[in-house]
């Protein structure tokens, strides 16, 4: 019988004034061992050699797809409009911030791992970050941990298992208020600031952790 065909994956990152780091992220998904990927470079109308230095490593592989905007707009809403340019068929969504890097066996393993519990909504996994191994804690073996663990970690100072939002892989039919998962409203209500990102990233998933468990890769 033919080989089954494997799910494709979104790769999806949010760039803005990137250029001192966006090719290294680009080359590390081009590195993948998995096949079946398309990476959306979403550039957030920057000023720098971003858009160049996307434009130029894209000719280099038609799985590359660089989506210039010229309206800036406040990150989290860059990462919805990153997200809602993911086509219908992608299975799985990996944002990869542009200072981030994926090891060559990342999306293979995260796949894989996502296709041994097919209700979870997300697939997680340790990092390198600074040096150091991210998170401390947490199974010593592939593990289904329910979503209602993994909030109250989170919101109580637990284990952090979704770490930023370049770690996690999203299946996206699970993920609840796809694809606007990132609240854009300004915090407080009416500062002319936006939401700290480092709560806007946690509060993204929590509606998913409610209903769905994540799968985590040590």
């Amino acid at each position: 019988s033919p080989a089954r065909r494997e799910p494709l994956v979104a790769v999806m990152t949010p760039v803005h004034d990137g250029e001192e780091h966006l090719r290294r992220c680009m080359e590390s998904v081009l590195r993948q061992g998995y096949a079946n990927w398309i990476h959306l470079v979403v550039d957030n109308a920057s000023s720098d050699r971003t858009l160049a230095i996307a434009h130029e490593i894209a000719r280099r592989d038609p799985r590359i797809r660089v989506l210039p905007h010229r309206r800036f707009v406040g990150m989290s809403e860059n990462f919805n409009r990153g997200l809602a340019a993911v086509p219908d068929e992608a299975v799985f969504v990996k944002q990869l911030h542009a200072d981030d890097t994926l090891y060559p066996e990342c999306l293979a393993r995260m796949v894989e791992a996502a296709e041994q519990f097919p209700e979870a909504a997300m697939v997680t996994g340790r990092r390198h970050a600074a040096g150091e191994l991210k998170p401390d804690g947490g199974p010593d073996t592939l593990a289904l941990v329910p979503g209602g663990a993994i909030a109250r970690a989170i919101l109580l100072g637990g284990v952090n298992y979704l770490g930023t939002p370049s770690v996690p892989l999203l299946r996206r039919a699970h993920m609840v208020g796809w694809p606007a998962l990132f609240d854009t409203r300004s915090f407080p209500p009416r500062h002319r600031g936006s939401p700290a990102f480092c709560a806007g990233d946690r509060d993204a998933y929590l509606p998913t952790l409610a209903q769905r468990d994540v799968v985590f890769v040590p």
